[in-house]
């Protein structure tokens, strides 16, 4: 990085401040997310700008900050924003970019209007569940009759009427406090484990490694000069300009991003495979090059092995069952819950003597370098009980009893969210995807059916809402804030209030956005998922007390057994250096997330892998511009496309991670 002049040097006490002019070109940044984000997910449905946890919806608004921040400093001889203010906007617009689109309002605000519109004498919504539910909860009255006026307007539009914001202020005011406490947990969670990962078991962050290059000018210098990234950017520039351009006009060729392999395999038993994509995603290859070889290699290979076990199971004429709400079967789904139980109990052990130092810290209170931390440990660890008790509090006060409100929300903190933030911070994956839910778990142990409609209605809101699609996960981008400031030696602590400011900000544009294209348009019209999300939820419960839906079809030794192959591949791994598998490929294996990747995954292991064997370290860090060109070309065109559609109110070709 260019040495700032003595003159622009900050001072400490500039330093443990962000900058306003950071804060304000944050918040603008978040304001455009809002209004592109939503459209472009409502709208043109094609593209999703925040279903990764590297959303390129956040990382194109950063992108056209930095290079007009490059263009200032051209012009001024000094850049309006120092890597610092950088660092903030980044946090900002990210955490934003979340709460506007798929990781917050597009799960939240469907639930709350759903059941009084759809109910009718067939699904029973009205007798068996409206009656749990809490008048608070919801943008209508449980007690006030079917397709109330609020509601009806949502779902079919209201053309030029006003929207009636009345009826959503009391539910998104009480689902804004355990949303804000949600996020709180995460924060006091990335600062108690920064050290742990970060400095004592160095991880990787793949994708902390993109925004470090193009915020440090001289990481950003070499990129810029280097051949191979405008190579690696016009690959898919010229992919998804052709794609782009056959939206607006058919008779134009496409290019096909997508390939459907079952279409080979009609015959017994290779039918029996679970449904199959071969995804041609460049931004998901140009991450996997920052992956160890071993976990670039197990996170495809046991993505195949899922399907080769539904090839054996086909041939021995078992009974497959999809698993409810996932795309994978239900053996499988077990198999990962499993893992991910393993997974975190092996996290915790690991990290055992580091949470000693921690909580002898506190105890001692022994001086430590605050600089380095998000928030102080004692301060993190008191943020992390209160916040819980809230969270825990505000569930039982929905109506759920005290035991399983503690349960769920231990198996999302300590078991579902930090694993899949480790399978983010080192094995970057680019989206945030479970196999199973909190009461999948629970269910082995408890029947479903025991714990009736007064805890399960408040269960299918936070299912909805929190715990089936994980999408846009606060905790691993928190983390990865922190491995970026580390490499720009900025204290992160500089970043909690402007994300906190991001989140409140982006809860309020993202919810206009959101109710304004609903009622302007209706939702019958717009992206079908996020209704669809909720539906899920409420049909679960159903199935659950109509007797349909059990712990059954081999769950319980399906569990049993992917605990014990977990258990298997920890061993191997700790205690054998040549053990080319990963647990973690394991449990994201039977996931969405693996839906979309497993075939770039494949593509890079074999190119790194000809790399590393023919040109060694050389090779790779001479080739590693290539594949970041990959990744700003396709989120660079997926920006362009999005801002374009929201401009111009058409659609947009499709991307690989929509969905």
């Amino acid at each position: 990085m260019s040495q700032l002049s003595r003159n622009e040097q900050p001072s400490v006490a500039d330093d443990l401040r962000p900058r306003a002019r950071a804060i304000v070109v944050g918040l603008l940044a978040v304001a455009g997310v809002c209004f592109v984000g939503p459209y472009a997910d409502m709208v043109g449905i094609a593209m999703q700008l925040g279903t990764l946890q590297f959303a390129p919806g956040a990382f194109g608004a950063f992108l056209i900050i930095v290079v007009l921040n490059w263009l200032y400093r051209l012009v001024r001889r000094r850049p309006f924003l120092r890597p610092a203010d950088l660092l903030i906007v980044y946090a900002m617009v990210m955490a934003g970019v979340f709460v506007a689109t798929r990781g917050v309002m597009e799960k939240l605000i469907p639930p709350l209007v759903f059941l009084n519109y759809y109910a009718n004498p067939g699904n029973r919504y009205e007798q068996d569940l409206m009656p749990y539910v809490h008048r608070s909860l919801v943008a209508f009255d449980p007690r006030g009759g079917l397709n109330q006026e609020a509601v009806r307007g949502f779902f079919e539009g209201i053309g030029p009427r006003p929207i009636p914001y009345a009826a959503w202020i009391q539910p998104l005011a009480t689902w804004g406090i355990v949303l804000l406490a949600v996020v709180l947990v995460y924060l006091c969670m990335a600062a108690l484990l920064r050290r742990q990962w970060v400095e004592h078991e160095r991880l990787s962050f793949p994708l902390a490694e993109i925004p470090l290059h193009i915020t440090d000018e001289r990481r950003v210098s070499v990129l810029l000069h280097s051949r191979l990234t405008w190579i690696g950017a016009a690959i898919p520039i010229l992919i998804f300009t052709l794609n782009g351009l056959h939206v607006l006009y058919p008779a134009l060729p496409q290019f096909t991003i997508a390939v459907y392999v079952n279409q080979f395999f009609p015959n017994r038993p290779l039918n029996g495979m679970f449904l199959t994509y071969m995804w041609f995603s460049f931004a998901a290859a140009g991450f996997a090059y920052f992956l160890a070889s071993d976990l670039l290699l197990s996170l495809w290979f046991f993505f195949v092995l899922t399907r080769v076990e539904d090839v054996v199971a086909t041939a021995f004429g078992f009974n497959i069952v999809d698993m409810p709400n996932y795309p994978t079967r239900m053996y499988i789904g077990y198999q990962a819950a499993a893992a991910y139980m393993v997974l975190a109990c092996y996290l915790g052990w690991a990290g055992k003597r580091y949470a000693e130092r921690i909580w002898g810290e506190i105890k001692s209170g022994i001086a430590v370098d605050e600089s380095a931390e998000l928030i102080p440990s004692r301060k993190a660890l008191i943020g992390l009980a209160a916040s819980f008790l809230i969270i825990v509090g505000w569930t039982v006060s929905a109506g759920m009893s005290l035991p399983l409100a503690l349960a769920v929300w231990i198996i999302y903190f300590l078991i579902v969210a930090l694993v899949l933030s480790r399978s983010v911070c080192e094995g970057g994956l680019m989206m945030c995807e479970t196999s199973f839910k909190p009461l999948d778990i629970i269910g082995l142990v408890v029947p479903r059916q025991a714990l009736g409609a007064v805890n399960l209605v408040p269960m299918a809101f936070l299912d909805s809402v929190f715990f089936r699609d994980m999408r846009g996960l606060f905790l691993a981008s928190f983390l990865d804030d922190q491995k970026i400031a580390k490499g720009l030696k900025v204290r992160p602590g500089r970043l909690v209030w402007p994300v906190l400011i991001a989140i409140v900000a982006a809860y309020i544009g993202g919810t206009l956005m959101q109710l304004h294209l609903n009622y302007r348009m209706g939702n019958i019209t717009l992206y079908g998922y996020p209704a669809a999300n909720a539906r899920w939820a409420f049909d679960d419960v159903m199935a659950t007390l109509n007797g349909a839906r059990v712990e059954g079809h081999g769950a319980l030794p399906s569990f049993i057994a992917g605990a014990a192959v977990t258990v298997l591949l920890v061993y191997l791994r700790t205690h054998f250096l040549w053990w080319p598998f990963h647990p973690l490929g394991y449990a994201m294996a039977p996931s969405y997330t693996m839906w979309v990747i497993w075939f770039p995954c494949f593509v890079t292991w074999l190119a790194k892998s000809i790399i590393l064997r023919y040109g060694g370290m050389k090779a790779y860090l001479k080739a590693m511009p290539l594949f970041i060109g990959l990744v700003l070309g396709e989120f660079g065109m997926g920006v362009f496309w999005a801002t374009f559609a929201a401009i111009t109110r058409g659609s947009t070709p499709a991307f690989p991670w929509g969905g």
